[in-house]
């Protein structure tokens, strides 16, 4: 059979899912013909063209009066007439910034890079204001309403609903369906995908009707139960697959084929007239392929060159499953129902070359929800007998086997980035976590991948239920003091998983008043109380508060496009052989005066200033001036596109007052002046210190 795999957009721009790939290894050793390719990358590719972006801007202009003193859903809106400031610029710049983000030589030179993500962000605020409620970042995004059916079956209809829809159906879907395509199937990896697979699916019919849709993914599996229930599913979608899906669409093809095939009830939820048309028996037993004995994903006919990186960075699985499974926040094993499965090291080390030979691979992530330190040491003495070298990095907990020695032993294996599940520094949060590992070890841990040479990222968050906000504090100021060991932080604010431990069994966890905030929606969001929890207003306050300090005692850390620890702080970790973000975008990126002369167009193109949640534009051309969000914003003075420090650091910072006070403004003082050389660095602010 013809078989198309895709990706709906609002995806990865920087590197490709391990989903298609995955799939397509086992369907063509079948005999099946597959073809696989990133739509969303595909879609955006279209849409960040000069062209694209002056489209976006005519958009915006028609529309002006309906939107420039309109609502702006989560202050994410910006004025009409700074967008279209923004809009002139990014046109004339964005194919130069795509191509910096795709050269092997400018990518690493940290001013262009600097230059090249701005644009590329500015990209999408522009595309986000056109196309309000709906917003699109570089990682991630939403339409801006409840996620029920009902409601992604009305956008998936609405060509006005984001800048995709147009290509979608007038380029890329006929293109992929040319030629006749017995089945489409189209993973979908998060939720704000929904929207644009529903998409995809309509558009399939719509084309060709007689085309067979199947849906699966991370998204739908979260999804499962209001899938099953909503009578209709299968308007557009005519099998669902739940879990590991390589097994499910092996046998489903072979059904569709006229095969006579068994079908696991648990994992596949087909369309009433499907079921009838392939009278196949079901079988209550789940169906799962020896992860051993799966091929090596195959990303041959993958669109890579659509991604903005210089070189592929791809991943592989050394395992499926998580071998703590305990921790009370996760639903992990939603996706991975049975125990955990390892692919054997020789299997890994013939997938790892077979990726070098075929793409010239030089850097892999491997997406294991966490690996532990014995088979990361396996990996690092396989990598290092490799004919060619590799630097990868993983998911990893703070298990106490981490030692030194062994660390260093990683690191000459090729491992520059490992990512912690740090959650907490309090031993009692984690404790209430049953994440079962130590704070003392964490912090001997980082302190030791640090001087290994290996890049620590820590995961955290904060309000899960229980703590208190002395220890959401005892977390932040950790995070501050450390900085110099740790390469960067994500934190986010506790939420309620659907089939995680503190789901099922609140009570155990001191919550109560657990309910779903919209009883329609695909992917549940919860609200709760418990006896030491502040207001959900309260804490979400105290969050952002301590996000915002965080930020000033890591001003890099959204340096890259793609995040902290996405594909290009993985490239840019081994290109540079430094863990420090500051040291990356150092001093050859803070000197104006050699970006001015590297790219002389910048003295009379759009000048951007971002600081405390505001936006400055002015273009010296035009005369163009332009403020965002002026509610929270301190005004600055700017004159022919300079700015003085002292001013900014004055507007900024509160008057002194006490002692203690009087420290905070230093270190404040001390991150508004990194966070002006970082807008140095990206090429949009000339600054006169």
């Amino acid at each position: 059979m013809r078989v198309a795999l895709v990706t709906p957009p609002m995806g990865s721009l920087t590197q490709p899912a391990l989903s298609l790939p995955s799939l397509a290894a086992v369907l063509r050793p079948a005999g099946h013909d597959v073809v696989q390719q990133d739509v969303g990358i595909a879609a955006l590719d279209g849409v960040l063209t000069r062209d694209g972006v002056s489209a976006l801007r005519e958009r915006i202009e028609r529309s002006q009066g309906d939107h420039a003193d309109g609502p702006r859903p989560r202050g994410r809106r910006m004025h009409a007439e700074a967008a279209l400031v923004i809009a002139r610029h990014v046109a004339e710049q964005i194919d130069e910034a795509k191509a910096i983000l795709r050269d092997p030589r400018r990518f690493f030179d940290a001013a262009q890079y600097c230059f090249a993500v701005d644009v590329v962000r500015l990209s999408l605020e522009v595309a986000s204001f056109a196309y309000s409620p709906f917003w699109i970042q570089a990682r991630g995004g939403d339409y801006g309403c409840p996620v029920t059916y009902s409601e992604v079956r009305r956008l998936a209809l609405d060509g006005n609903a984001d800048p995709f829809a147009g290509i979608l159906e007038d380029r890329l879907m006929p293109a992929l369906l040319t030629g006749g395509v017995d089945v489409v199937g189209i993973s979908v990896t998060y939720v704000e995908q929904l929207v644009p697979a529903f998409r995809l699916a309509y558009l399939t019919k719509l084309i060709s009707s007689r085309t067979r849709v199947v849906m699966g993914g991370a998204a739908i599996i979260l999804a499962e139960p209001r899938l099953r229930a909503e009578p209709a599913a299968h308007e557009w979608v005519d099998a669902y697959v739940f879990g590991e899906g390589e097994a499910v669409l092996l046998s489903l093809l072979d059904a569709l084929g006229g095969t006579s095939v068994a079908l696991p009830r648990p994992r596949v939820h087909l369309a009433g007239d499907l079921a009838e048309e392939l009278g196949c028996p079901w079988v209550d037993a789940d169906e799962r392929l020896d992860f051993d004995a799966l091929p090596c994903p195959d990303y041959s006919g993958l669109n890579l060159d659509d991604y903005l990186s210089p070189e592929p960075v791809l991943m592989l699985s050394s395992a499926r499953g998580c071998y703590h499974r305990r921790c009370a926040f996760c639903n992990f094993a939603l996706s991975f129902a049975k125990a955990l499965s390892q692919r054997s090291l020789p299997a890994l080390a013939a997938d790892i070359e077979t990726l070098q030979r075929q793409f010239g691979v030089r850097h892999i992530f491997f997406a294991d929800d966490c690996i532990p330190p014995k088979r990361c040491t396996a990996i690092g003495n396989a990598v290092r007998s490799l004919p060619e070298p590799l630097a990868w990095a993983t998911n990893v907990r703070f298990e106490p086997q981490f030692t030194r020695p062994v660390l260093q032993d990683l690191r000459a294996g090729g491992c520059v980035s490992l990512i912690f599940g740090h959650e907490s520094a309090s031993q009692r949060v984690l404790d209430l976590m049953d994440k079962g590992t130590t704070s003392e070890a964490a912090k001997r841990i980082v302190a030791d991948a640090s001087r290994s040479e290996i890049a620590v990222h820590l995961m955290n968050f904060i309000g899960f239920p229980g703590e208190s906000p002395a220890e959401a504090q005892q977390t932040v100021d950790y995070l501050v003091a450390a900085r110099q060991q740790i390469t960067s932080f994500g934190l986010v604010e506790y939420h309620v998983t659907e089939a995680s431990p503190v789901e099922r069994d609140p009570a155990r966890f001191g919550v109560s008043g657990l309910r779903r905030a919209n009883a329609l929606e695909l992917v549940p969001k919860y609200v709760f109380s418990s006896d030491e929890h502040a207001p959900k207003r309260t804490r979400t306050r105290e969050f952002k508060r301590a996000l915002g300090r965080l930020l000033q005692a890591y001003p890099y850390d959204d340096r890259f496009l793609d995040g902290p620890i996405g594909a290009h702080s993985l490239l840019y970790i081994a290109e540079r052989q430094t863990t420090r973000f500051e040291v990356m975008f150092g001093p050859e990126a803070r000197d104006p005066d050699a970006i001015l002369r590297g790219r002389p167009a910048l003295r009379e193109g759009t000048i951007i200033l971002r600081q405390g949640g505001g936006k400055v534009l002015y273009h010296p051309p035009s005369s163009a001036y332009a403020a965002v969000n002026r509610r929270h914003w301190a005004w600055v003075k700017m004159i022919d596109g300079h700015i003085a420090l002292s001013s900014l650091m004055l507007q900024t910072c509160p008057a002194p007052g006490t002692r203690a006070l009087r420290d905070v403004l230093r270190e404040h003082a001390a991150n508004v002046a990194a966070k002006a050389l970082q807008l140095e660095a990206s090429g949009v602010l000339r600054f006169d210190l």
